[in-house]
């Protein structure tokens, strides 16, 4: 017997699957319209204003603030050193003697004279005042005194040829020559310098040349004392440009206090020509499109904004914003290539340098 109704297997089966996938389409859809929906995380710094330094690179040479060859004036041998070598001598400090027996011989002799032409000039002149002697005898005697005066002047110009002390405050090099040696005028015995604050020659690129300024402070660091940073200050401005380098000579000083430098180390040189207040963001927030710059910024409804801006110096890593951005305003420093203009994102705030820095504190 034959059923009325037969079921249809097929259709079941159809209509099972179709079921199915409209669950699952409509499930994958609402998975998608959440997706969809969710805001794209970024992070934002505040725009505050820092310190911000304008600087030019130099190459430099120190120099002794004051340097001076010890020679003789007198061809004689050396009687005795009255330093040593290194040592910090004052000014006026005997450095060295040469022999001077005979010029002291002749000095003794003369002095013993002086002392004799005084008491006879006393002697008459108590006389001439009682009338018992010729004004010329007392006239006679002032001048022998006079003469022997002059001549113990003489020797004593000598002695002190024949001594010779330090003209400024200084460090004594290096001695070429030991007791007994014979010396002659010009022959350098040794070095004094002046190195507790030295003298830097810069040469400056002419371009710098309407930024200069004595006053101006420089840093200056040196690969014999690695990452070691100097600090001075620019004393003088060169008159001339040199034709062939276009480069300027700019003379600085440096404090050495504990004499570490010394005369014709090379030095690596950073001129801060000028300070000023400015608005600094990271170099990756900026977006480069051809000549023209730009930032992401996130307005008070968190939505993207892209923004024109004009840059100025860049310094550790971030860069100045000269005009389009104002103190306050939200700047996108990551996820720049997730976003576009006129998105809403969910903004997470990063620490700026200022508040690192406070916290260090």
């Amino acid at each position: 017997m034959r059923n009325r109704h037969p079921i249809s297997y097929n259709r079941v089966f159809y209509a099972a699957g179709a079921m199915l996938w409209l669950f699952t389409a409509l499930l994958g859809g609402s998975s998608l319209s959440a997706q969809q929906g969710k805001a794209t995380k970024v992070k934002v710094m505040p725009a505050t204003t820092s310190m911000i330094e304008i600087t030019g690179e130099a190459l430099a040479t120190t120099r002794a603030f004051e340097s001076l060859s010890i020679t003789s004036n007198v061809t004689e041998t050396i009687a005795a050193f009255h330093f040593e070598e290194g040592q910090l001598v004052q000014k006026g400090q005997r450095l060295l003697s040469f022999t001077q027996d005979e010029e002291k011989a002749q000095q003794d002799a003369i002095e013993a004279d002086l002392r004799e032409h005084r008491r006879e000039v006393k002697r008459l002149q108590r006389l001439v005042e009682k009338g018992a002697a010729a004004q010329s005898q007392l006239d006679a005697r002032l001048t022998d005194l006079a003469r022997a005066e002059a001549v113990l002047r003489e020797v004593q110009a000598k002695i002190s040829d024949r001594t010779i002390v330090a003209p400024f405050d200084g460090v004594v090099g290096i001695r070429n020559y030991s007791v007994g040696a014979l010396v002659r005028p010009g022959d350098e015995i040794t070095t004094l310098d002046a190195i507790q604050v030295m003298k830097v020659d810069m040469t400056v690129p002419a371009t710098y040349l309407p930024m200069l300024k004595a006053g101006l402070a420089f840093t200056a660091t040196s690969d014999v004392f690695g990452d070691r940073v100097f600090t001075g200050k620019i004393t003088h401005i060169g008159t001339r440009i040199n034709e062939v380098t276009r480069s300027l000579r700019v003379r600085g000083e440096l404090p050495n206090t504990d004499l570490v430098l010394k005369p014709g180390l090379f030095l690596n040189v950073i001129i801060v020509t000028e300070t000023r207040q400015g608005i600094l963001v990271p170099e990756i927030a900026v977006i480069f499109r051809g000549d023209k710059q730009f930032l992401y910024t996130v307005d008070e409804n968190n939505k993207v904004l892209l923004r024109p801006v004009e840059l100025g110096a860049r310094q550790d890593g971030q860069v100045e914003i000269r005009k389009g951005l104002a103190v306050g305003e939200k700047v996108l420093v990551e996820g720049v290539v997730k976003v576009t203009a006129g998105q809403t994102v969910d903004p997470m705030g990063v620490e700026t340098s200022s508040e690192r820095d406070r916290d260090k504190s």
